[in-house]
């Protein structure tokens, strides 16, 4: 017994002396204990008694603090698991709100929203589902979408799902596709379909929005009904103008010849006032047959029927001037243009509107020679700012807009010919090319037009 109480003396000694053990007791986590042994010596002189009782509390002392560290292991685990606990909550209580953040958007689509797995099976709908197709939620979940697709397509619609599983991809609402759904009633109705993949831990979803089409199907056919009747009205000013151009011009030009043998043939040989009024006749056929022709030309700006092509501009001036080079010439006018760029245009209608634009800032010149400068410079990617610029008699602000106008003339007969057409030809031509057409000036300093035209892709500068 001597022996085992000293084994177990010399292991407590050893133990509360500080003498490290094998277990992982005392890791650096745990509490550290200390033993004061300096008066050891007496008592171990009191005899083998004495060290009986001495390794006796040295054995209790070993039991109660091996029952203290298991004490603090379990406090430690306890701890670790209500940290692990705690953990687990929070990111749980994070994917709920991540689900009811997604449920309400969900909810507040305006479009139906229905999740449907590659077998078909309706996963997930939203109110506007039971909105638009009559069934409740409890009756969608669970069952073959099949149920929303009319019987008559339904057999496609199970190839095209199958396709779309096998190379799924995003396709957007309203890709010209002829598509219906069945409402719980019978009833069938347009719908307009968009298609999202979702990869899961389960597999690939789609997720499709669903919108009535009825509305839109509708406004399309109006269009087109209105598209037809524009048409219609198109067609029935070019036979306008072609009766103008011949069946109206015929009678007047027989009055035209007529007026004027009159005032050949009887110039002097009647009075005064018949004279005049002769001529007053004359002017007026001429003036008639002016805006005969002038209305010609305006019907048909903007409707030549050819198809727009690359033009080069400096090309189209080159016309235009050539066209003009009469006026040009007898007022001594100087025309100049920098470097003008490639556009996708009408080019006849092109050269038209520099022609209009050039002749107009000659013939609404000043006593100084007439200057004209003709430019261009890109507006961004999209457009071609064109000017024309002049050292006229410039235009009062109050009458920018109504320049535009058709038959709006500044100036009267006597001090200008024409009908006051020319710039309403303008707008008309650019309008159709896609563009605006605006005025910038000052009275007694000269005036400049500009005008927008589309840009190609990639524009060149000549």
């Amino acid at each position: 017994m001597l022996v085992v109480s000293a084994f177990f003396c010399t292991s407590a000694v050893s133990y509360l002396a500080g003498v490290r053990q094998t277990d992982e007791v005392a890791r650096a986590s745990s509490p550290t204990y200390h033993l004061d042994i300096s008066g050891l010596h007496l008592v171990l002189s009191a005899g083998v008694l004495g060290l009986a009782i001495i390794c006796t509390l040295a054995m209790l002392l070993t039991a109660a603090l091996l029952l203290a560290l298991a004490a603090h292991r379990r406090q430690l685990r306890a701890t670790a698991t209500g940290k692990e606990l705690t953990e687990s909550k929070a990111l749980a209580d994070e994917r709920r709100k991540a689900e009811l953040r997604y449920r309400a958007l969900l909810e507040a689509a305006p479009d139906a929203i229905v999740m449907v797995g590659s077998n078909g099976i309706i996963e997930l709908a939203n109110a506007q589902t039971e909105k638009l197709f009559g069934y409740t939620r409890s009756e969608l979940l669970g069952q073959s979408v099949d149920m929303l697709v009319p019987k008559t397509f339904r057999e496609r619609h199970d190839e095209h799902r199958q396709e779309f599983f096998e190379a799924p991809k995003v396709r957007e609402m309203g890709k010209d596709l002829d598509l219906h759904g069945l409402r719980k009633d019978g009833t069938q109705f347009p719908v307009e379909i968009s298609l999202s993949p979702l990869q899961t831990e389960t597999g690939i979803l789609v997720l499709a929005a669903i919108r009535d089409g009825t509305e839109r199907r509708k406004s399309a056919k109006l269009l087109r009904e209105k598209m037809t009747e524009l048409k219609r009205s198109n067609d029935e000013l070019q036979q306008f103008a072609y009766v103008a151009s011949h069946d109206l011009q015929e009678p007047l030009r027989m009055v035209t010849s007529y007026m004027q043998l009159l005032a050949k043939r009887y110039k002097g040989r009647l009075d005064s006032d018949a004279d005049e009024f002769i001529a007053y006749a004359v002017d007026g056929c001429n003036r008639m047959k002016g805006l005969i022709q002038d209305l010609l030309t305006y019907s048909r700006a903007g409707a030549s029927g050819k198809t727009v092509r690359e033009v080069t501009c400096e090309s189209a001036l080159s016309n235009a001037l050539i066209n003009i080079r009469a006026v040009i010439e007898e007022n001594g006018a100087i025309v100049t243009h920098d470097p003008l760029p490639v556009i996708t245009a009408d080019d006849t209608q092109l050269v038209q509107l520099f022609q209009n634009l050039v002749g107009n800032a000659i013939k609404y010149r000043r006593d100084a020679v007439p200057r004209v400068h003709v430019s261009a410079a890109r507006n961004g990617d999209m457009e071609w700012i064109f000017s024309v610029r002049d050292n006229g008699m410039g235009i009062e602000p109050q009458y920018f807009e109504k320049i535009f106008i058709l038959f709006q003339r500044l100036q009267g007969r006597q001090e200008s010919s024409g009908t006051g057409i020319g710039l309403a030809i303008c707008k008309k031509i650019v309008e159709r090319q896609g563009g605006r057409i605006w005025v910038e000036s000052q009275l007694d300093e000269g005036s400049t037009f500009y005008f927008s035209l589309p840009s190609l892709a990639e524009t060149e500068t000549k």
